[in-house]
């Protein structure tokens, strides 16, 4: 669908760990925060697709005590922050981090990819 939506040869690589990689732990995120995750999710990949370049984005998402871990990185050009146009997509992941109670760090550089990490609380 990226590859379709953006006229773009895409490859895309489905990894499936073996069952004693998976942790299969069982835990409950309301719907606001739910739809929040997903947006955040989504706007980075889109991000990735539309101006990285990236050859490979990797996507991890991980239990660790107490907390979902989500990490979104590709290989791509990379951005200085303060060089991006004032757009909606950064500004909106950020508020919605915030309206999460979550840490949201993304890190960049010229020629040097691109990660995002959340970090959300979970019960």
């Amino acid at each position: 669908m990226i590859a379709q939506e953006y006229g773009k040869d895409a490859q895309f690589v489905y990894w499936k760990g073996r069952k004693q990689d998976v942790d299969h732990a069982t835990f409950e995120v309301d719907a606001e925060r739910r739809k929040n995750l997903f947006l955040i999710f989504k706007e980075t990949i889109n991000n990735a697709a539309k101006y990285s370049g990236a050859t490979t984005v990797d996507i991890v998402l991980r239990k660790s005590e107490g907390t979902l871990v989500m990490t979104v990185s590709d290989n791509g050009q990379g951005f200085a922050r303060q060089n991006v146009k004032d757009g909606n997509g950064l500004k909106n992941m950020d508020a919605r981090a915030k309206a999460m109670d979550a840490q949201f760090k993304l890190t960049s550089g010229a020629g040097k990819g691109t990660c995002m990490e959340l970090e959300l609380p979970i019960t």
